[in-house]
C-alpha cells in the first residue's frame, strides 16, 4: 500500500456525513483523501516521508466554505496611500499628494485607513482634497470601510455616496483597481491567507457585471498555481441588466477544480410580508424591488427563467415571507428532475428572514439551498427583537430566523458571511446558533427554540454549501476519493462550554492536499 503525504488523526473527526465526530484518521495523498478509518489502522499509511499530525481531541473537519463574500468590497478598504497613522489634516493631505506624485499613471488616487478623529472630527470634504489634487479623482476610504473622503472629480465621475460606502455602490470605480495587477494580485494573495487562517478552502465571490478585469487576475493566479483556495464566482448586475450570454461564456471558460463560474446573484432584496392568515397583502408587488434597476417580481421572474434555461443558477436575497413565497413560485417554474428537485439549484441568500412554514416545506421539496449569515447573531439583541415584535406582530417573530424550523423541514442551510460584513468565524457562528444568544445577551432569544446543533452548524459550513454548488460528489465531506480540503479547530467545539467556544480558532488548513495555513508548525 502506498504511503500518505499527510496523515491526521484525532478523537474528534467530523466527516460531515453524520452530525457527530468520531475517533478516526485521515490520510492525504496528492490532492485527494486516500483513506479515512479507525485510528488503530493508521500506521499502514505512514512511512518516513509522511507528515503526521496527532491532534488529540482537536476537531478535524472538511474545509469550510463561505458562499457569499466580496473581495471587491474588502479590497476597497486597502487601496493606495496608508493613512492609518496620520495625526492631522495636513499630514493626511501630504501623504495623499506624495502617493499621487509617485504613481502618476494611476487612474484614481486611492487611500485608506483615515480616521475622522485625526483630521478635525469629521469628513474634511472635497475642497480640502481639491487643494492638493484636482486633475485626478481621489478616493480615501475611512478606517471603517463604510465612509469615504472624495475630491470633486471623484464625486462627479464615480457618484459614490461618502456616507454610505458599500461594494455595490463602488462599481463605477472598480475597473480602475480590479484590473490593476499592482493592487490586486498581492492583495488577493493576502485575502486568501486571511481566509485560509479561518479554515476556508472554498469561497464564492460576488463580482459585478463582467468583473471589470478581475477574472483575468484569478486566471493568472491559477496558471501560476498560486490559488490557495477554490474560487467560485457569481455575477451580480449593477451597471446593467444580467448578461446571460456572458454567463454561458464564463461557465464554459471557467470550470476547473480551482476556479469556476457559478451563476448569478440577483441582488433585488425583497422584504414583503404575508398577512397573519398567510395571504399576500392587497398592495403586494406594487413597490419596486430593484436597488440599481427598477425591477418588479414579473421582470425578475423572466431573468430567473432565462438564466435557468441556459443551465445556470440564480440566488436571490429575501427577508419577508411574501417575497420568499413569490420567489419560490419563480423557482417552481424552473427545470426539475424526476423527484421535483431544482436541476440548477436556485437558492436564497438570507441575512434576517421570516419564512412561512408551508414555504419551508416547498424549499425542502425543491431542494432549494438557503445561504444564511450564521454570524448575524453578533449584531442582534432581545431588545431589538422586542421592537420588531411591536412593529411587525408578535405572531410573526416565531418565524424570524428560525433555523430550527428550517432544519426540521429539511432545508439545507449553508453558511455565508457577506464578507467584509463578517470575517468567517465558525466558532462564533456555533456560539450564536447553538446558544440562541444575540449580541452580548446572557440568555437565549426565543427561549432557545430557534437553535441548531453543533453538527448542523458544521454541516452548514461544509457539505451543505457544496450541495448548493453541485460539487458534493467531489468535496465537502471527509471520504476517500474526495478532494483533500481539510480544516482543524484547536478545540473541541462539540464539548466545549458555550461561554468559551468563541475562543476556539483554526490551527491547520489544507487545500488540494497542500498545507495553506498552520499554527501547529511554527
Amino acid at each position: 500500500m502506498m504511503s500518505a503525504d499527510i496523515l491526521l488523526y484525532s478523537q474528534n473527526v467530523f466527516t460531515a456525513k453524520t452530525l457527530e465526530p468520531a475517533p478516526l484518521y485521515v490520510a492525504v495523498k496528492g490532492g485527494l483523501i486516500a483513506s479515512v478509518g479507525p485510528i488503530e489502522e493508521k500506521d499502514q499509511w505512514i512511512d518516513e516521508h509522511t507528515k503526521v499530525y496527532d491532534l488529540g481531541d482537536r476537531v478535524i473537519s472538511p474545509g469550510f466554505t463561505d458562499t457569499h463574500s466580496f473581495f471587491t468590497g474588502y479590497e476597497f478598504g486597502f487601496l493606495g496611500a496608508d493613512l492609518t497613522k496620520v495625526k492631522n489634516l495636513d499630514e493626511a493631505l501630504a501623504e495623499v499628494k506624495d502617493y499621487a506624485d509617485k504613481h502618476p499613471l494611476k487612474k484614481i488616487v486611492f487611500g485608506h485607513g483615515i480616521d475622522w478623529a485625526n483630521v478635525g472630527g469629521k469628513n474634511p470634504g472635497p475642497e480640502a482634497l481639491d487643494r492638493v489634487i484636482s486633475d485626478r479623482p481621489v478616493i480615501i476610504v475611512h478606517a471603517s470601510r463604510r465612509e469615504a473622503w472624495l475630491n470633486t472629480m471623484a464625486l462627479e465621475f464615480y457618484r459614490i455616496d461618502p456616507e454610505h460606502v458599500f461594494a455595490e455602490g463602488n462599481w463605477r470605480a472598480m475597473n480602475a483597481y480590479l484590473s490593476d495587477e499592482d493592487f490586486v494580485v498581492d492583495d488577493f494573495v493576502e485575502y486568501m491567507k486571511l481566509l485560509n487562517s479561518r479554515g476556508i478552502t472554498t469561497t464564492m465571490e460576488m463580482g459585478f457585471d463582467e468583473f471589470y478585469g478581475f477574472t483575468n487576475i484569478l486566471r493568472k493566479l491559477e496558471n501560476e498555481d498560486r490559488l490557495t483556495l477554490r474560487v467560485a464566482f457569481m455575477s451580480q448586475a449593477v451597471a446593467d441588466l444580467p448578461n446571460v450570454p456572458y454567463g454561458v461564456w464564463a461557465k464554459n471558460n471557467f470550470n476547473s477544480d480551482k476556479l469556476f463560474f457559478d451563476g448569478y446573484n440577483l441582488y433585488y432584496p425583497a422584504s414583503d410580508l404575508l398577512t397573519e392568515d398567510g395571504n399576500y397583502s392587497e398592495d403586494f408587488g406594487k413597490e419596486k424591488i430593484g436597488v440599481f434597476h427598477d425591477f418588479d417580481y414579473e421582470s425578475l421572474e423572466k431573468w430567473v427563467l432565462e438564466i435557468d434555461r441556459v443551465g445556470l443558477r440564480s440566488t436571490l436575497t429575501a427577508g419577508g415571507d411574501a417575497s420568499v413565497r413569490r420567489i419560490l413560485d419563480m423557482y417552481d417554474k424552473c427545470q426539475k428532475d424526476e423527484n421535483g428537485r431544482l436541476i440548477n439549484r436556485q437558492g436564497f441568500v438570507f441575512f434576517t428572514s421570516v419564512i412561512h412554514p408551508d414555504d419551508l416545506k416547498r424549499m425542502a421539496k425543491m431542494d432549494t439551498p438557503a445561504e444564511v449569515c450564521l454570524q448575524m447573531g453578533a449584531f442582534g439583541s432581545q431588545q431589538r427583537l422586542g421592537e420588531m415584535a411591536q412593529k411587525y406582530g408578535e405572531w410573526r417573530m416565531d418565524r424570524h430566523n428560525n433555523y430550527r424550523a428550517m432544519v426540521d423541514a429539511g432545508v439545507k442551510i449553508g453558511a455565508q458571511t457577506d464578507l467584509p460584513l463578517f470575517i468567517p468565524d465558525v466558532a462564533q457562528s456555533i456560539y450564536h446558533c447553538v446558544s440562541g444568544r444575540l449580541g452580548n445577551d446572557a440568555t437565549p432569544a426565543y427561549e432557545g427554540k430557534h437553535t441548531m446543533t453543533v453538527g448542523e452548524v458544521m454541516q452548514a459550513w461544509t457539505i451543505n454549501n457544496h450541495i448548493g454548488m453541485a460539487r458534493e460528489d467531489r468535496v465537502g465531506t471527509l471520504e476517500a476519493g474526495k478532494w483533500a480540503d481539510i480544516a482543524v479547530l484547536d478545540g473541541n467545539v462539540f464539548k466545549a462550554p458555550i461561554e468559551s467556544i468563541r475562543d476556539i480558532k483554526v490551527c491547520l488548513t489544507i487545500c488540494d492536499g497542500k498545507i495553506v495555513f498552520s499554527a501547529l508548525d511554527k
